[in-house]
């Protein structure tokens, strides 16, 4: 009888684990799961679901705004837009941020992709890898800035406008060099310290040219936030 009684609850435990390992994966938001890592797949996906946001503060007609990454060839067969960093099943999968000057000789370029909030604490890191057209040779510029607030507060309209995003992290190409942006996808990484403890923030990845003269696009690709 001993055996039989022994035997129930040995039964019962492989059956919760069957059960357990029936159970349908699901990936867990970022907030959820604290680490992150976004190959910018679908991009408007990320924005109806998981938290991320686009701000456009460009002026008028330079169509800046953070969409899917461009690759291929036109009618005449010029290739256009570069391959993604990584990607899964299309050299799409990152995101760009074109500037056009074909209406306005002189422009502002403030072009904003924004992650979701994430927590860290000193010692942490953030990583991502950024490029341009192989082709170009405008002067690209790109800003990752850090907010404190869940809230962007960012002004429309306002190129010139950080909002909440008041420390600057990385600034690549400040001096708006002519062909000053890195032509193949390169790695950037922050640590961050000066934390009391654990910190929620926002990351925003800010396309930012003054006074462009140039046609400027520039990619992103696979930011990493690992949570430790």
């Amino acid at each position: 009888m001993k055996k039989y009684l022994f035997f129930i609850p040995f039964l019962a435990l492989m059956a919760g684990m069957f059960i357990n390992g029936c159970k349908k994966n699901v990936d867990p938001s970022p907030n959820d799961s604290g680490s992150i890592t976004e190959e910018f797949i679908n991009l408007d996906a990320l924005l109806a679901n998981h938290g991320w946001e686009i701000k456009e503060n460009s002026s008028a007609n330079t169509n800046a705004e953070w969409q899917k990454g461009w690759y291929g060839q036109d009618k005449v067969g010029i290739w256009y837009g570069f391959p993604a960093y990584s990607y899964s099943s299309e050299k799409t999968e990152y995101a760009i941020s074109f500037a056009n000057n074909d209406f306005d000789p002189v422009f502002n370029v403030s072009s904003w992709l924004i992650s979701p909030v994430i927590k860290v604490k000193n010692g942490d890191k953030i990583s991502f890898f950024a490029r341009c057209n192989s082709e170009s040779t405008g002067s690209g510029r790109l800003q990752v800035r850090l907010s404190y607030s869940a809230a962007t507060g960012i002004t429309n309209n306002v190129p010139g406008s950080v909002g909440n995003f008041s420390e600057l992290l990385l600034d690549i190409n400040p001096g708006q060099v002519a062909n000053g942006f890195p032509k193949d996808w390169t790695k950037y990484q922050y640590t961050f310290s000066g934390l009391a403890g654990l910190t929620e923030i926002r990351v925003g990845f800010r396309h930012y040219i003054e006074n462009g003269t140039e046609k400027s696009a520039i990619g992103i690709d696979q930011f990493k936030y690992p949570a430790n």
